[in-house]
Order: C-alpha cells, then structure tokens, then sequence
C-alpha cells in the first residue's frame, strides 16, 4: 500500500467516521491492512480508514478555512485539489512520535502533521 495518495479536494462529506481512536491504534490498523499488499483495495478496513482521515482532513480544511477568516490561520496548505496526501509520509510522522505522543487521538495527531507540513510564512 505504498504512496496511498489522496487528492485534499475529493473528501466525501458523506463518510461516516470510525469511533475515536488513538494514533497508536491507527497505526496499527494501517499496517494490518498494509500487509495485505494488493488485496487491501478489497479490504472493507482500508474504506473505514480512509474515509476517518478524509473526515478529519474535511474538518481541518474547515478549520484552516475559519483560521483565516479570523486572521489566526492554523496552517498555510494550498489551494484545495493542488495537494496531495502521501500516506507514508503520514505514516513515518506517526511512528516517529513517543509512544506517550502515540496516545493522542488520530484526530490531533493528524492535526499536528498537517500544521507542521503546511505553516504560514512568518510576518
């Protein structure tokens, strides 16, 4: 399941989201499907994963969108569909963190990846 890319502007509003779970949990769901190679496509588990990151992208375009409204952007990402999203990068990101840091819900750890991937230029 390498490079999984995932156009930022083809987020389905209409993905119900798994339950809340770690990063640590993440992660390891991710590999279990990953290992399946090929076959993953096929795997019902890569369609709940994929559409819980989707959701949060969603949410965090949002929230990146309010961010500048206010003049108090969380991050600087592109325009919407000129990023891609590279699941191992996300992945490495991920399994670099503490395992105390691995704790936090998938929800902000994503969060910090992508502010940390897209900052606002400095004033």
């Amino acid at each position: 399941m390498r490079h999984l890319l995932l156009p930022a502007a083809a987020i389905s509003l209409f993905a119900a989201p798994v339950q809340a779970m770690p990063v640590r949990e993440f992660i390891a769901r991710w590999t279990a499907v990953g290992k399946l190679g090929e076959m993953a496509r096929l795997d019902p588990e890569l369609r709940r994963l994929v559409n819980e990151l989707e959701a949060i992208l969603e949410a965090w375009r949002a929230d990146v969108d309010k961010g500048k409204a206010t003049g108090e952007p969380i991050a600087c990402p592109p325009p919407r569909g000129q990023a891609k999203f590279d699941s191992d990068k996300l992945m490495a990101y991920f399994k670099a963190l503490s395992p105390a840091e691995q704790e936090v819900e998938l929800k902000d750890g994503l969060y910090a990846y992508l502010n940390k991937t897209y900052p606002c230029p400095m004033a």
